[in-house]
């Protein structure tokens, strides 16, 4: 073989020249595994080539390096590509012509393609060489037509039709390299059988050249075969991040992508932007004495990387209106276009639709530029070190999915992202692309803003719900358009200016944009209102609401109330929700339910002390009222048994939830979580995500005072499992009290009836009793 690189070699070129001899070191035939990641995998690599034989249009498919080194005998030995080789093979034996036999044998009718990792998957290379689809089929055809008894109609796969064949052994079927091959050419068949015209495929894939390859020799770099084995971690394929960089310049040739563009990629992938990934994950943890941990970090620089690449790739999806070439997209998989594709990439690997994207023309000048401009921006220089924007924010983020968040950048290239994460990442990238990280390097002034910017996008984003894919392209289209308004169109270049002369906000929760808005206005006018408000905003589980600190009963904000309020809150609430001396005896809850005047007020709270509970609470403008009793009264002094509460519209069932809720000890014995219902003309307390109606209980009702005196009495005895009492409390777990008197089981229904059961007959009868009777009627001997 020429010692030099080959560019745009075909498998024909090759196999016609030299025979391929997949080495002992390297692994098993990997393509045809059939894990969910696999198959996705195969399958666009499959439709990518086919689409490629199929159209006349199309630019040759190029498969990047195969890496391997020739013997004297002709014989070339991959140690990197022979994946794609064994796929390549497979395709070319299924569209082989008729009038090709010897194609895959040498002069001595031995394999040109082979496997020497195990004798098994040698063999079947050269029992299938030997043979071809249509000479297979077709044996299986009669062999089935001959057998007797034959009732039903099957249609044979490839795979079983080859294992029919008399040559194939059984003990291959364990063989990792058969099972796949098998797994790929079932593949194939299926995206093929239907195509009469076979010869225009072979010639598409032969004579047309429409899949070609790149040949790398190490004789060209002076490698021994053995330490090329060693150097690459015996015969380990390139890495996930290799393969998706290669397919980042191979689509910039593909789509013409300026000859500028090209370069600056090329000069900064492998240095500048590399040198950042490693200054961040490695130098701080490589141990030269520990080989396999420093392997691992390696790996990890990588895959940050990877995972960088990956979700800019996303942002830029999210941020199109559409594909350039919108009409190549599979239809079929992809209803609704690129909508279709966001709400695929959710849920799946981006790499795994790269052929798709590749057709639709993602792959343009503007995604280039998109990248290279953000790391041009977001990168610096320091102490001879590659650093990167983050760096220059010391206001802190609130945990996200319960992880710590201590920099944006390495937020974003950890192995799991949210929503929220993207946008946070997303608003600092905005900054950034108007003032690039040199420029704060020397200006106070700058990181001043970026710092109040981001303070304000971070109260915005973490107070903004995520619920689909458009929700998330909707937030990120805002940021883009705010950063705009402020940055560019706007004199001060200010974002608390902008904020207090109530600019346009778009997407984020209307509440927290005006709050925003009013502590724009309040810093302006006061610095001495900066410090003031961001400890706030970072107290306890906040997380930049609040606005319940200075809004008066009528909607109106007063930073008089700051101060008072303030100084009780840090005693009312810690980190977990309410306080310890405020959680016992629920008396911050009662305080504010005692304060209920309106009947709305009792629906969609969650009657516990936890910090999400108290947070939907205190940001809520529905309880605005009630939560401002919170400061006027004094929750360890209030006197709840003789506070005269009242709401709208109140009826005696609402007067005693109102009553049940705030004056009884029932907080004090239910589980945390719990909602108010209504159902069945009765309204009860559910624990969160709870249908069984055993585990709810029932309030506003007098059966529950009534009951718990003839248990206390012994008059009835409760049934076990379908309901029960809570402690020494006169509240009762389940919709219907089950219970038995004198050994005859009743239960009292939610239709306020007793029902009596009738043991001979095993029915229930409804016994004329009303709730005002129901003790008297058990107290009697002859019931």
């Amino acid at each position: 073989m020429e010692k030099q690189m080959q560019k745009n070699i075909s498998f024909l070129d090759m196999i016609e020249k030299y025979s391929i001899c997949v080495p002992k070191i390297q692994r098993d035939y990997a393509q045809g595994r059939e894990d969910d990641k696999t198959a996705e995998i195969r399958e666009s690599f499959l439709e990518e080539m086919i689409e490629s034989l199929i159209s006349k249009e199309s630019m040759p498919l190029v498969l990047d390096f195969v890496y391997g080194s020739t013997d004297n005998d002709n014989v070339f030995t991959p140690l990197d590509g022979q994946q794609r080789l064994t796929t390549l093979f497979l395709l070319h034996w299924y569209l082989l012509p008729a009038d090709r036999p010897q194609l895959f044998k040498d002069d001595t009718s031995m394999p040109r393609f082979t496997y020497e990792t195990r004798i098994s998957s040698k063999d079947f290379c050269k029992s299938l060489v030997a043979t071809s689809p249509r000479i297979i089929k077709d044996n299986t055809a009669m062999s089935v037509s001959k057998r007797e008894n034959e009732t039903t109609k099957k249609e044979w796969t490839l795979s079983e039709s080859i294992q029919n064949e008399p040559w194939f052994l059984w003990s291959w079927r364990k063989d990792p390299t058969i099972k796949g091959m098998l797994v790929m050419l079932d593949a194939m068949d299926k995206k093929l059988k239907a195509i009469p015209d076979k010869i225009s495929l072979w010639n598409s894939l032969t004579e047309n050249r429409k899949i070609v390859f790149h040949i790398l020799p190490l004789e060209q770099f002076n490698l021994a075969d053995e330490l090329y084995v060693k150097m690459n971690a015996r015969g380990k394929e390139l890495s996930s991040f290799d393969i998706l960089k290669s397919t980042f310049e191979e689509q910039m040739k593909k789509n013409e992508v300026s000859e500028l563009l090209q370069e600056e990629w090329r000069t900064h992938i492998d240095s500048k932007w590399m040198d950042l990934f490693w200054n961040k994950k490695a130098i701080a943890y490589l141990d030269s004495s520990d080989s396999n941990k420093n392997k691992e970090i390696v790996n990890a620089v990588e895959m940050s990387y990877l995972r960088f690449l990956k979700r800019m790739m996303y942002f830029h999806l999210f941020m199109i209106d559409d594909f350039e070439n919108p009409e190549a997209l599979d239809k079929d998989k992809f209803v609704e276009g690129i909508k279709s594709v966001r709400i695929y990439v959710r849920d799946h690997d981006i790499i795994t639709i790269i052929p798709q994207l590749s057709k639709c023309g993602f792959f343009n000048e503007a995604f280039y530029s998109f990248v290279i401009e953000t790391m041009e921006q977001l990168l610096f220089i320091e102490d001879e070190r590659v650093k990167e924007g983050s760096d220059f924010i010391t206001m802190p983020f609130w945990k996200i999915d319960n992880r710590d968040v201590n920099n944006l950048f390495e937020m974003f290239i950890d192995n799991k992202i949210t929503y929220l994460g993207r946008v946070l990442f997303f608003a600092q990238m905005q900054f950034f692309k108007y003032y690039g990280a040199e420029a704060l390097q020397e200006s106070e002034k700058l990181r001043k803003e970026l710092n109040n910017w981001m303070r304000i996008i971070r109260n915005l984003s973490y107070n903004t719900s995520y619920n689909n894919e458009d929700e998330f392209r909707n937030t990120i289209k805002a940021l883009d358009t705010l950063a705009f308004f402020v940055y560019a169109e706007s004199d001060t270049k200010s974002i608390l200016d902008y904020f207090a002369k109530d600019g346009e906000v778009l997407r984020f929760d209307g509440e927290q944009v005006t709050e925003e808005r009013e502590k724009a206005r309040q810093i302006l006018q006061d610095t001495k209102w900066e410090n003031k408000i961001e400890e706030a905003e970072c107290y306890a589980f906040w997380q930049g609401t609040i606005r319940f600190l200075f809004r008066t009963n009528e909607h109106k904000y007063d930073w008089t109330l700051f101060d008072d309020r303030w100084s009780k809150s840090k005693r009312y609430f810690n980190v977990d929700g309410v306080s310890d001396e405020y959680k016992n005896n629920n008396i911050l809850l009662r305080l504010l339910i005692c304060s209920f005047t309106k009947w709305e007020s009792f629906w969609g709270i969650t009657y516990d002390n936890k910090a999400s509970s108290w947070g939907d609470i205190l940001s809520n403008k529905k309880w605005i009222l009630p939560l401002n009793s919170l400061f006027i009264e004094d929750p360890t002094t209030f006197d709840y048994m003789n506070f005269n509460i009242f709401h709208e519209n109140q009826n005696e069932q609402s007067a005693l939830v109102h009553s049940d809720l705030c004056k009884s000890d029932l907080l004090n014995c239910i589980v945390d979580g719990c909602f108010l219902n209504y159902r069945n003309n009765q309204h009860a307390l559910y624990p969160y995500n709870t249908r069984a109606k055993w585990k709810i209980y029932v309030i506003g009702n007098a059966r529950n005072s009534i009951f718990s005196r003839l248990l206390d009495q012994n008059k009835i005895e409760l049934i076990n499992g379908e309901c029960g009492k809570l402690g020494n409390y006169p509240y009762f777990w389940g919709w219907n009290l089950y219970f038995k008197h004198s050994d005859v089981t009743y239960y009292w229904g939610t239709d306020d009836r007793l029902q009596k059961y009738n043991n001979e007959l095993q029915t229930w009868a409804t016994e004329n009793i009303s709730l005002e009777n129901i003790e008297d009627y058990f107290s009697t001997d002859n019931i």
